[in-house]
């Protein structure tokens, strides 16, 4: 029975154990693969969440991505402000505000680890049934000691108000969201809305570490005893980290479209859809639409700090008024290569932000007519990359 017992223990752990790191791999393979290049940066998040994750199941250092999900909700506040947010303020986030709880624990565990044949000597005296030759014997003889009560402070003490912080950072993004109607599109904002549920989902985990503490409590008063109800405070340490990679792909399309890409998953069709042309379509569309938002990004980038210089990658020559006459030079141009897309409402809706947002950024800085000029033919130029060499490679998509 015992032998039955501890052989059901090693299979179930090493299934979650498996689970977990194929999902937190996938995860990562989709983010070496494809991120957008508006998310790229706030991506470094998702991807040192990812690795830390694996580092829970392979090293047991369970309390790091709790506190990467507390920079992703800082760095979500941040995007929403200002647009974007750059790779060295990305950083910083991650060593100043990550990284010391987790590094304070792990020291401060290690210092308060006893002896192993002190720990050896205890079991035998106390659990004389649970020995067994060749397994190695580790812990701590009392949690009275200093480095355990600092251990117990960063494993229980601190979830709630790390999470009530978390709570206030999605309170605000939430009202920044809403604020900003006027000048990103309604997809944009759904985005936005979506990010902060996944991290809200993400941050409400850490509650189950709760439970294996509590199933340790019981074991050390004494009140229940039992191999799996001890290995079972384990898995319940470890779940945090099988799940976080689940809502991620729930929450982040692109990622979830990569991982139906390397298994050769076909997209589910929606109702209505009748041919295979109708996916060809609908990815152009989607990618029209993120690198017709990117442009509105920096817009608002633009007005934001006041800049008379926005950095766009062109080759081309554009009129200016493709500003002004934004959705019909897009119609004019599909129409006259016959690609397969449509100007459905969203893309029409963020054709009109941009032409909102222009006029927006002309009026409140105070260009010369010659900077004006210059500014409107750069975003037009942006535009034109967007529309002919970016569906165009991306998607194969050739003049007849």
């Amino acid at each position: 029975m015992r032998f039955l017992l501890k052989v059901t223990i090693y299979v179930i752990y090493a299934l979650y154990s498996l689970v977990c790191v194929f999902m937190n791999s996938l995860l990562l393979l989709c983010i070496h693969r494809h991120t957008p290049q508006y998310f790229k940066n706030f991506g470094i998040f998702i991807k040192m969440h990812s690795i830390f994750n694996l580092i829970v199941y392979l090293c047991y250092f369970v309390y790091i991505p709790f506190y990467i999900t507390l920079v992703c909700f800082i760095s979500r506040m941040h995007i929403v402000q200002d647009g974007t947010i750059s790779y060295k303020r990305a950083m910083i986030y991650l060593y100043c505000i990550a990284l010391p709880a987790p590094c304070a624990f792990l020291v401060t565990f290690l210092i308060s680890k006893t002896d192993d044949d002190v720990m050896v000597g205890i079991l035998n005296a106390t659990y004389p049934h649970y020995y067994e030759e060749g397994l190695m014997i580790s812990g701590n003889e009392s949690i009275l000691t200093i480095p355990m009560k600092i251990v117990m402070i960063i494993v229980v003490g601190l979830i709630l108000p790390v999470f009530g912080v978390m709570i206030f950072f999605r309170q605000v993004t939430f009202a920044r969201v809403r604020k900003s109607k006027n000048t990103v599109t309604q997809k944009t904002r759904g985005k936005q809305k979506e990010l902060l549920r996944m991290l809200t989902l993400q941050a409400c985990l850490p509650f189950v570490q709760i439970l294996a503490v509590v199933t340790f409590l019981l074991g050390y008063f004494n009140i229940v005893n039992h191999p799996l109800l001890e290995s079972i405070s384990i898995i319940l340490a470890e779940t945090p980290s099988l799940f976080s990679p689940i809502i991620t792909f729930r929450y982040v399309p692109s990622y979830r479209k990569e991982a139906r890409r390397i298994f050769g998953i076909p997209k589910p069709k929606k109702k209505g859809e009748k041919n295979s042309n109708s996916n060809s379509n609908s990815s152009s569309q989607v990618q029209m639409e993120a690198e017709l938002e990117g442009i509105c990004f920096e817009l608002i980038r633009a007005d934001l700090f006041r800049i008379t210089d926005v950095h766009m990658d062109t080759s081309n020559a554009m009129v200016v008024d493709i500003i002004y006459n934004l959705d019909e030079h897009l119609r004019t141009h599909f129409a006259t290569f016959s690609w397969p897309v449509v100007l459905n409402d969203r893309v029409l809706e963020i054709c009109h932000s941009i032409w909102t947002l222009t006029k927006f950024v002309e009026l409140t800085l105070e260009y010369t007519p010659e900077k004006k000029v210059g500014f409107f033919r750069r975003i037009g130029n942006y535009i034109q990359a967007v529309v002919f060499n970016g569906l165009r490679n991306a998607y194969g998509l050739e003049r007849p």
